[in-house]
């Protein structure tokens, strides 16, 4: 197929060129405009095409302009590694992705919460990070109190974190979370795990509080609730939760949980492979050699310098002895002429 494309641009080219050339078929004016415009229109579908699988190819702004782009994806693909990380991404990577890993890295860019506190407020999201938190509450004597609690999956949909915004401070967000997604942390010191239980049934019991939504003052019990299940996450870790997010990764990515998640597995296989080719023994013996060729190179540069500073030492003394030589005796034998200076006679 490329063979096919490249083919059909040369041969339009070569009847569409004659028509703005001045010399007209099979002239230097002629063959230069050719090459010219088979250039500039080679690079521009390569820019926006892939033309062996005959795709588009689409790109964020810095990873067009800077050659990289950080992108958010979990560690794993079961789940079992709790930690996310940014990984930085190539244009070489990039271009040798298939169509549903770009979709699926182009989609969680744009999911990316909003810096604007008042877009970001309400904003529902999902977080690709587990890990346990420290929260203070009010205690029965309205003094604080700090409690340990755990942001988890899902027991039974195995779903990511999810909640939604309260308030963005500090370059900061803070998040509520939904209460399938958060529970007491007992391994972590916490001797009373049912604090946080108790906390749910009584705010479930509760009919005056809209602590859901935040849009009246909530009473104590409920205040309460809202401080334990509300922690500090940083917002490069968080993600639009809109349902518009999910029917955008069953149409371009996968329909089913499984066909995402092997997508996400590429994505992180490819960015191994590639970071392991970089510290591959090969590459790392032509630097090195390329480091011993330096290094050799310089120093028979300084032994050649050595030697030049050597020589012009030794004739500059010569020269100082010869010329107080021809002071202290005039008439005396020059030891570098070839024939002795005798007095004159008559």
């Amino acid at each position: 197929m490329p063979a096919i494309i490249l083919a059909f641009l040369r041969v339009f080219l070569s009847f569409f060129v004659y028509k703005i050339d001045d010399h007209g078929f099979f002239t230097v004016d002629y063959y230069v405009s050719q090459t010219l415009l088979f250039a500039i229109s080679a690079s521009i579908i390569c820019r926006k095409y892939n033309i062996f699988r005959c795709e588009s190819v689409l790109y964020c702004g810095t990873l067009w302009a800077a050659g990289a782009e950080e992108f958010i994806i979990p560690d794993s693909v079961d789940g079992d590694v709790t930690a996310s990380k940014p990984r930085s991404v190539d244009l070489l990577v990039w271009l040798h992705m298939g169509f549903e890993e770009r979709a699926y890295l182009l989609i969680h860019f744009a999911r990316k919460v909003s810096q604007n506190e008042k877009k970001a407020v309400h904003t529902p999201v999902q977080c690709f990070m587990e890990g346990s938190q420290e929260v203070s509450v009010l205690g029965s004597a309205r003094t604080k109190e700090s409690r340990n609690v755990l942001i988890k999956r899902a027991q039974l949909t195995d779903r990511w974190p999810e909640g939604h915004i309260i308030k963005m401070k500090g370059g900061r967000a803070h998040v509520q979370w939904q209460d399938d997604h958060i529970c007491a942390d007992v391994a972590d010191g916490d001797d009373d795990g049912q604090w946080l239980e108790d906390l749910k049934k009584g705010t479930k019991a509760c009919t005056q509080c809209a602590v859901s939504d935040r849009t009246g003052l909530p009473c104590k019990q409920c205040e309460k609730f809202c401080q334990a299940t509300t922690t500090e996450v940083d917002p490069l870790l968080l993600f639009d939760m809109s349902p518009e997010w999910d029917l955008l990764l069953n149409d371009f990515v996968g329909d089913t949980d499984e066909k995402v998640d092997a997508v996400r597995g590429k994505i992180l296989w490819r960015i191994l492979r590639n970071f392991e080719d970089q510290q591959s023994p090969a590459t790392k013996k032509a630097a090195d050699l390329l480091k011993d060729e330096s290094e050799e190179a310089k120093a028979l540069q300084r032994k050649k310098k050595a030697e030049s500073e050597e020589a012009t030492k030794k004739n500059q003394e010569r020269h100082i002895n010869n010329h107080r030589n021809s002071v202290r005796a005039p008439n005396a034998i020059d030891s570098n002429a070839k024939t002795p200076l005798l007095k004159g006679t008559h």
